[in-house]
Order: structure tokens, then C-alpha cells, then sequence
């Protein structure tokens, strides 16, 4: 899969009139280095072109791309490189995790709750859709008493009840299908005194492209 290459603050004008079937543009001298250099898409007025090249100022493309309609355009036109629906298609469709043994998120620090009731400890939010690997440890903070602790998505009861009686952290993995925008928790619950968490941590690869991002709270 080749992805639409972007840039940021990508814009300029057309140096000259084209009409509606004209397959090569220049922009304003000096201009055509804020766009790259292949395969992306341009918009001028109300409609996107596909960039196939671009020599300097001069740029050659496809007309009508995403349904748009191809119409001659005046010299002083404004040329810009939008995020355009095709661009999010493409993460949505073909970006997303594969589960693996490879750390990529994590949220370590020990988190105590003291409630009989369940409740949020941590929290990991991620932005891509596909299969991770979820990771925590669990105990109790006094010898012989008991820690209850699940893996719970945007406020939902979805993991295995995980038990752990005394003061020894265990590790529980399990692995989960996720989607944009996710919020993968853990929480917790006890019998008597803390229960504690640490070392919560989320494992994938990416499928499709680099970079990626996630965000983590507490």
C-alpha cells in the first residue's frame, strides 16, 4: 500500500490559468518546495487533484480525484495540500496493532485504590485499531489478604478477573481487540487493606506505517 504523502503548511497559487482537463500546473515561483515531491493530493477551489510528480515549481497531475469535478482555474488560484477524506480512509483501513511481545506504552507507577468497590486505576488511551497485549501486576498491600484486579475498556467490564492473596505482585497478560480512541483501564477491588497495581503496560506492533501515538494518564 502506497499512502498520500503530506506536509505541513503546504500552499501556494497558480502562476497561470489551466483548464478543466489540463494535466500539468505551476505554482508561484519559489513555492513548489512546500509540497513534496510525489503522490499527494492538492486542492484548488472545489477540487482535489493528485499530485503524480512535482519538478520544482511544476506539478503534474490527475484531475477529479475523490469524486470532485474538474474545472479550469484562473492564475492566483489558491493550491493547498488539505487533509482530505481519502487521507483519514487510509489510516482507518490500513494502519493498525498487531499483537507482540513489544512494549509501547506504559503507565509503571504503583497505584493504590482502598475501596471495597470497584474502581479505575490506571489508564492508557490509544489511537489506532487492531489486537494489543495488555500487561499488569497486582497484589495486595498486606501479607494474606486478598486483590482483585480486571482490564476494563472505556468503562466496560471486558478482562478476566485476576486474584492475587497477599503482598506479592503477579503479572497477568491478556490480549484485547481495540479501536480508535480506546481507553484501556485497569481496575480494582479487595476484601481488606490496598489493593495496589504497577507496571501497567500495552504491547503491539503497527501494521502499515510509522509513526504512531498514544497517550497515557493516570
Amino acid at each position: 500500500m502506497t499512502f498520500l504523502n503530506v506536509k505541513n503548511r503546504a500552499e501556494s497559487t497558480l502562476a497561470s490559468d489551466i483548464t478543466d482537463v489540463a494535466t500539468e500546473l505551476t505554482v508561484a515561483t519559489g513555492e513548489g518546495v512546500n509540497f513534496p515531491t510525489t503522490n499527494f493530493h492538492i486542492t484548488i477551489e472545489d477540487e482535489i487533484l493528485l499530485c503524480s510528480s512535482r519538478s520544482t515549481d511544476v506539478f503534474t497531475v490527475e484531475r477529479e480525484a475523490e469524486g470532485t469535478t474538474g474545472v479550469a482555474h484562473d492564475a492566483d488560484a489558491a493550491v493547498e495540500l488539505r487533509i482530505t477524506a481519502e487521507v483519514i480512509t487510509e489510516l482507518q483501513t490500513y494502519v493498525g496493532f498487531e499483537v507482540s511481545d513489544n512494549l509501547q506504552a506504559s503507565n509503571d507507577a504503583v497505584a493504590s485504590w482502598s475501596s471495597g468497590d470497584w474502581g479505575r486505576m490506571k489508564q492508557i488511551d490509544v489511537c489506532c485499531k487492531g489486537v494489543i497485549r495488555v500487561k499488569f501486576d497486582l497484589r495486595n498491600s498486606a501479607a494474606g489478604k486478598t486483590a482483585y484486579g480486571k482490564v476494563y475498556i472505556n468503562d466496560i467490564d471486558v478482562g478476566t478477573l485476576r486474584t492475587v492473596v497477599g503482598n506479592v505482585y503477579e503479572t497477568f497478560s491478556e490480549d484485547f481487540a481495540v479501536t480508535f480512541s480506546d481507553k484501556i483501564q485497569i481496575w480494582g477491588s479487595k476484601i481488606d487493606n490496598n489493593v495496589e497495581v504497577r507496571n501497567f503496560r500495552l504491547y503491539w506492533d503497527l501494521a502499515g506505517v510509522d509513526p504512531y501515538t498514544v497517550t497515557y494518564s493516570r
